[in-house]
């Protein structure tokens, strides 16, 4: 190491970098003197663009200066071709994070500091016994679960104050755009439809860890081909639902975003007119006259509106009614199944156990 070291210095003294008195090693360099020697260097590979870019020395009361300079020059070196993680000081960047990690670290301990000294002041505290502190820690945990209590009730009444919002202006979009009705019941449709899909792939999910866990108790067998098929045709079938899902996401957002804009386009229109007709009906009878019928036409379509959302409720009943009914129709066709699959897993018990016998 000694002597890599005595001919690094001495190819650079024989290449024309002066070599500060008293340095034989580089182990004797020092930040100011490193950096006269690399500022030495860099003035003799590129002269002419370094020859006063850079001072002699580092200056020694400006911390900020001395930093500059060390990255001007470790800019320059990069720029003549070498390697671009060279550097001088460390980056500001690299210093915050590991400064952040031991700040996480310290607040953490100071934490965990404060619960065992309290702890341990419990523990010798004579004058109180270890029943009033569980009793103090009860009492906070119950305050905790009436702030919980507070905060549902009122997130509660702010949804409901939301959602009634939510039917009051669908009610008005529909009463002055009739053609934006089918589109929220269609949106409604795709809504009640995606909630009966993620019901269904949740019961399949729940269904089929089930089975898993039954299986997992079930005796180390060979694997049979049927059960594997049936694992193999729900995972497909969950594959199709999750498509057929983000299909639904993606015409629900859709639909959203383009009855967003109807609703507010209506909002507008109707305030505008609202506004213009009350303002010449005071001093104009026809004006009047068309106030009165725009009232009219308003109460008209508020009218149509809800015997639409009546007729859809009727419709998401009617279907309602025949979904449960095929299930029910499923349902026995599937009990058909599981008897079969018993009777042929009870035959194979049998078969072991006269297999145990035997044996």
């Amino acid at each position: 190491m000694e002597a890599s070291e005595e001919i690094l210095l001495n190819s650079l003294a024989n290449s024309g970098v002066p070599i500060p008195a008293g340095v034989s090693s580089v182990h004797d360099l020092t930040p100011p003197t490193l950096f006269y020697v690399c500022s030495q260097a860099l003035r003799l590979i590129d002269g002419p663009h370094h020859a006063s870019s850079f001072p002699a020395s580092l200056p020694e009361d400006s911390t900020p200066d001395r930093v500059k300079i060390c990255t001007d020059l470790a800019s320059a070196f990069n720029n003549l071709g070498f390697n671009p993680d060279l550097s001088f000081h460390k980056n500001q960047e690299l210093l915050r994070k590991p400064m952040v990690a031991k700040y996480s670290e310290l607040q953490h301990a100071d934490e965990e500091r404060g619960l065992l000294e309290a702890a341990l002041e419990m523990v010798l505290d004579d004058q109180h016994p270890l029943e009033f502190y569980i009793e103090q820690l009860n009492n906070q945990m119950e305050a905790k679960k009436q702030k919980l209590k507070e905060l549902e009730t009122e997130w509660d009444a702010k949804e409901k104050a939301l959602q009634e919002e939510k039917r009051n202006l669908e009610q008005s979009l529909i009463g002055l755009y009739p053609e934006a009705a089918g589109k929220l019941t269609e949106r409604r449709e795709i809504v009640l439809e995606t909630e009966s899909i993620l019901s269904e792939i949740k019961r399949r999910e729940e269904e089929l860890s089930k089975l898993s866990s039954d299986l997992e108790k079930q005796p180390k067998l060979a694997p049979r081909r049927s059960y594997i098929e049936r694992i193999n045709e729900i995972t497909k079938n969950s594959r199709k639902q999750d498509n057929d899902i983000q299909r639904i996401l993606r015409d629900t957002r859709e639909l959203q975003l383009e009855s967003n804009t109807i609703q507010e386009r209506l909002n507008r229109t109707y305030a505008i007119v609202n506004e213009t007709i009350f303002r010449e009906a005071k001093k104009d009878p026809v004006a009047r006259q068309a106030y009165r019928l725009l009232t009219n036409i308003h109460e008209s379509f508020e009218q149509i509106a809800e015997n639409i959302l009546a007729t859809d409720r009727s419709r998401r009943d009617a279907a309602d009614y025949e979904a449960k009914l095929a299930i029910i129709t499923a349902r026995s066709l599937n009990m058909d199944k599981l008897q079969a699959d018993l009777a042929a897993i009870r035959k194979e018990n049998d078969l072991l156990e006269q297999c145990l016998h035997n044996l």
